[in-house]
């Protein structure tokens, strides 16, 4: 057994003025492939989907939605429900480029997006799961909250636009993920 803690499979790094979108990194998907804990379940995911929706709608920020691979079937029925909403199966390196923030539940888009020097907001209206520690209201520097309502999800989001000297060292490991994979199997 290697014990490696969470492996890390994308590092995008980008110049911050090309970042213009939000990310969410949905974590639903077919009920016969989910575990219960950890998961949005369909109507959480909808529901969050209609609160991205009014906050896009206020703030004018074009939000992404990175749906799971194991619900790429539902991409043409939410494309039409949620037509405010941009919905994407590209690459997560790609998206990553292109985007200030990540807001997802639980998922290993929250390292990538740390390791991208990407701010990660853990969104969990029902106060039902925290994917790992973080600060519960905005703070200068910081990078990684948790955030229970729609008010403070807006908020957050505006402030992290306007955010600079963001701090990413206190959750990253030294080196890139690469390399630190390679030093792992010794194929250095």
């Amino acid at each position: 057994t290697i014990v490696t803690g969470n492996v890390v499979f994308q590092e995008s790094i980008s110049n911050k003025k090309f970042r213009k979108y939000v990310l969410y990194a949905t974590t639903f998907k077919e009920f016969n492939v989910m575990q219960f804990f950890g998961v949005e379940t369909y109507y959480e995911f909808l529901s969050n989907l209609d609160a991205l929706t009014k906050i896009s709608e206020l703030t004018g920020f074009v939000i992404i939605v990175k749906l799971h691979p194991a619900a790429y079937s539902y991409l043409v029925r939410l494309k039409k429900l949620y037509p405010t909403l941009r919905f994407s199966c590209a690459s997560l390196g790609k998206l990553l480029r292109e985007c200030f923030v990540t807001i997802s539940y639980s998922s290993t888009v929250i390292e990538d997006s740390l390791y991208s020097s990407v701010p990660v907001v853990l969104y969990d209206p029902w106060n039902r799961y925290q994917h790992c520690q973080a600060t519960f209201s905005y703070v200068d520097h910081k990078v990684l909250f948790y955030i229970n309502d729609e008010e403070n999800l807006h908020d957050l989001i505006c402030r992290l636009y306007r955010a600079k000297d963001l701090c990413f060292i206190d959750h990253l490991f030294e080196g890139s993920s690469k390399s630190n994979i390679q030093k792992i199997f010794n194929l250095t």
